[in-house]
């Protein structure tokens, strides 16, 4: 890498968010994904080479307090 950063990729979720992405690998596929949640609890799996949309969930509770954060973890 030459050290010049390029945008590769923008998308616009509904509604604001307070919390960076979160990337992991949550399809099992190649590359990683990214993963956002706005303030109404929308959370959005995008994928990490193109920004696809691959899935949306909206939190069954949404959300307290306007935290908004993503934990990522292999329970199996």
């Amino acid at each position: 890498m030459d050290g010049n950063a390029r945008e590769i990729w923008r998308w616009d979720i509904r509604g604001p968010i307070n919390t960076p992405p979160t990337l992991a690998d949550v399809t099992g596929g190649p590359g990683l994904e990214a993963l956002v949640v706005n303030k109404s609890g929308q959370v959005y799996c995008l994928d990490g080479a193109t920004g696809g949309r691959l899935w949306e969930w909206t939190l069954p509770g949404g959300v307290e307090w306007g935290v908004t954060a993503i934990a990522v973890a292999d329970l199996d």
